[in-house]
């Protein structure tokens, strides 16, 4: 059952279609089809929340927040831009769904790229992107955990908004 259709968001963007059907609320618009569980535990209690507190009418509301996250999934996605520095680090995608680093370990690493993730690699730089936020997030950590940015030396994985300050080393005396 199609509930409502062209939702204006704000400004000029519009969600092509909201609609309910066994419990599940489906949003759909350019990018792909959403959904959000309306019998989940997490849902019914921030349901609950809400309406114990009354902050329905408040724009940072918890479930305000997740409704124009899964939203903002369909219409624009999400992504993460990953710069790889060091001397021979390197990222490759594989033919079979895998994502081949060298990270200067005497092995290369292969990681299992999950279902609705889609990866650009280009000259030490990684952008990934997908239509849900945790499982982005997810497996961007997974990918700066095996080798997290070394501020002394200027090597390893690190997300592109980050900021760095380089570190001094030991002086030596003279």
């Amino acid at each position: 059952m199609i509930i409502k259709q062209n939702i204006l968001i704000n400004n000029n963007n519009y969600l092509k279609s909201l609609s309910m059907l066994n419990n599940y609320l489906i949003f759909k618009d350019r990018l792909g089809i959403n959904y959000l569980d309306l019998n989940d535990p997490l849902f019914t209690k921030l349901l609950e929340y809400c309406i114990f507190y009354n902050k329905f009418l408040k724009n940072n509301n918890p479930l305000n927040i997740i409704l124009l996250r899964r939203i903002k999934a369909v219409s624009y996605g999400f992504y993460k831009e990953l710069i790889i520095a060091g001397l021979g680090f390197r990222l490759k995608l594989n033919e079979n769904g895998f994502l081949l680093l060298n990270l200067g370990y005497n092995h290369a690493i292969a990681l299992k790229i999950p279902s609705g993730i889609k990866i650009l690699v280009v000259k030490g730089r990684a952008l990934i992107f997908s239509l849900d936020l945790i499982i982005l997030g997810c497996f961007v950590d997974k990918i700066i955990k095996l080798r997290p940015f070394n501020k002394y030396k200027d090597k390893g994985v690190r997300l592109s908004t980050t900021e760095i300050k380089l570190k001094e080393g030991k002086k030596q005396k003279v």
